[in-house]
């Protein structure tokens, strides 16, 4: 993605809680929906949205792989942003053979009408709170035929990109293990779902309560010690400090923490090994840290 567009920032953001502001899903009847949203943008411009659909299998043979994406074409072609036809696509299927390599099988399917620009309204303010709305269900493919799906009329495509940045916002701070600074930047349908659940997300039960110097960097967030192999491990996941001092301000730093990982780019650090750490350590465009490392184990 980094290479089809030079230039902007790729965010990866899940697609049910993004739909979740604007479509009431209990009364949908049809369960296809994108996995991902890539959301490709540059600050104060209008994003390009492309829907993702992923799936992934373990069998020797790519045939499943074949199935899963043709499967997956129903997912990513749920969503229609502007003109029917017209929405790009991005299938994947993971295959992890138990005797061979990882392999990824990809198609992109080009599109027009992925790009988020209203020129007769006003630029997208990503500090002020998402409207959650009850957007009508269905795919308007001509006057009188609608098909099942999800269809993002031009007049909200203000609204679309607001909701992206601050749910991928939702989504760092999370990854920090910070759910009241996560529900900040969420609607309430998206904190508590249609029928009072609320979003899962990996780190959205833990606790901001830990900090480490990784990478001549210094980041917060939360860690977890659990076994592997009969290997403890402890895994830490955070943001960079300043980074999460601008999400954490009151009344929001969306914009803000945009404009600096955006600033940021390219400048991260391309090391994977901390030697202080003692540990693999992976630094993302958003700011995001994921450091690993097996712990002594304890005699008894």
């Amino acid at each position: 993605m980094r290479q089809l567009y030079p230039g902007s920032l790729v965010s990866i953001i899940r697609a049910d809680v993004v739909i979740r502001a604007g479509w009431a899903r209990r009364s949908l009847g049809y369960g296809y929906q994108p996995d991902f949203f890539a959301e490709i943008w540059r600050p104060g411009e209008p994003s390009q949205v492309i829907p993702i659909a992923a799936k992934g299998n373990h069998n020797r043979r790519p045939a499943t792989s074949y199935t899963q994406l043709a499967a997956g074409s129903a997912h990513a072609d749920s969503m229609v942003i502007g003109a029917p036809d017209e929405t790009p696509g991005l299938l994947l299927s993971t295959q992890l053979s138990p005797e061979g390599p990882l392999t990824i099988h990809a198609l992109h399917a080009r599109g027009k009408g992925d790009l988020l620009e209203t020129p007769d309204r006003p630029a997208c303010r990503l500090n002020d709170p998402a409207e959650q709305k009850n957007l009508p269900l269905g795919i308007r493919v001509s006057k009188d035929h609608v098909e099942p799906g999800f269809h993002l009329m031009p007049r909200h495509f203000r609204w679309f990109q607001q909701v992206l940045a601050r749910t991928a916002a939702a989504g760092v701070a999370a990854f920090a293990g910070d759910a009241m600074v996560a529900a900040r930047y969420l609607t309430e349908r998206q904190r508590n779902g249609d029928r009072g659940d609320s979003i899962a997300h990996a780190a959205a039960g833990s606790v901001r309560d830990a900090g480490y110097g990784l990478l001549g960097m210094d980041f917060v967030g939360t860690d977890h010690v659990f076994r592997l192999n009969n290997k403890r491990v402890e895994a830490f996941s955070g943001v960079e400090t300043g980074l999460f001092d601008l999400l954490s301000a009151e009344g929001g730093g969306v914009e803000e923490y945009r404009k600096a990982i955006f600033a940021q780019r390219g400048n991260w650090p391309q090391e994977t090994w901390d030697e202080s750490w003692g540990g693999p350590v992976s630094v993302q465009d958003d700011g995001t840290v994921l450091a690993i490392r097996a712990l002594p184990t304890c005699d008894h």
